[in-house]
């Protein structure tokens, strides 16, 4: 592998700041053709500007952020195999997520689908994710998940569903399994206030 890197920073009373950058990356690794690039900068308001790309095979990941006073940052995934970046897998990923806002009222919205997945001994057929989450300190908003034909540690699901959502003072968790032999289903609903939670399962 080649490439060329440089990076700095510094905190300041108003907050840190870095830059990150890499040109020029080449190379073969696992025998798969490596290339990429980097430009990104953190600034005192805690935003991730500029851009990245990194290719491995026939896989790429992309970021992009705009520089300005709060974050506005893309994340694309468009993996064609996850041996691609990880030894002993197998399946194609694709997701996109956008992240909003000033730190900490951050907005977090995006979803990923997978097909095919397959690691050591488990494996999915398919799988998809919705995230739309805003403050991560205190997080509110859904998260929803859902998979099918799923097998892991000797279990097998012909479907799986998650759903979560809410905020600290009001929330709901759900998780319902069909499957062999196993099939179940959980459902929570509870409230966080002053460092106690109190809820029904």
């Amino acid at each position: 592998l080649n490439f060329n890197l440089s990076s700095q920073g510094k905190v300041a009373p108003e907050g840190p700041s870095a830059t990150f950058n890499m040109t020029r990356l080449e190379g073969t690794l696992r025998q798969r053709r490596l290339s990429g690039h980097a430009a990104l900068a953190l600034n005192p308001n805690k935003v991730v500007a500029g851009t990245m790309e990194l290719r491995s095979g026939g896989s790429v990941l992309r970021l992009n952020g705009e520089r300005a006073s709060s974050m506005n940052l893309t994340a694309n995934i468009d993996v064609a195999t996850l041996d691609d970046w990880l030894p002993g897998s197998g399946g194609r990923l694709n997701g996109r997520f956008h992240i909003t806002g000033r730190w900490p009222q951050l907005a977090i919205a995006g979803n990923a689908r997978g097909r095919n997945l397959s690691l050591e001994r488990s494996a999915v057929d398919s799988i998809n994710l919705e995230i739309d989450v805003t403050n991560p300190l205190h997080p509110q908003g859904t998260l929803s998940m859902d998979a099918s034909s799923l097998r892991t540690g000797g279990f097998e699901f012909t479907s799986l569903a998650l759903q979560a959502s809410g905020n600290e003072a009001k929330h709901a968790f759900s998780l319902v399994a069909a499957g062999e032999p196993l099939s179940g289903e959980l459902r929570v609903t509870g409230s966080l206030q002053q460092g106690s939670w109190r809820g029904s399962i």
